[in-house]
């Protein structure tokens, strides 16, 4: 029954999309209390692409567009980064 289940290759996908939408939430509140370009909300912004970067990872699939661009929050030095 294990070897016809993919719950252990994608156990970690539902944790991580809840990690995700909370660490978007973060992301947004600290861009919006401290500016958009304040390093602060780049590093949110950070952990927000580094679990986008697990997840898809996880589902073997990339998101259609990073949730930085999703939100309008990216950040003067991320369009280079995109």
């Amino acid at each position: 029954m294990l070897t016809k289940s993919n719950f252990i290759d994608n156990s970690r996908v539902p944790l991580l999309e809840k990690a995700l939408q909370a660490a978007i939430a973060d992301a947004r509140a600290v861009a919006a209390r401290s500016g958009r370009n304040s390093q602060e909300a780049q590093a949110t912004w950070d952990a927000v692409n580094e679990l986008e970067a697990d997840l898809a990872c996880g589902i073997g699939q990339a998101p259609a567009k990073p949730a930085a661009e999703t939100f309008g929050e990216i950040p003067a030095v991320m369009p280079a980064l995109l």
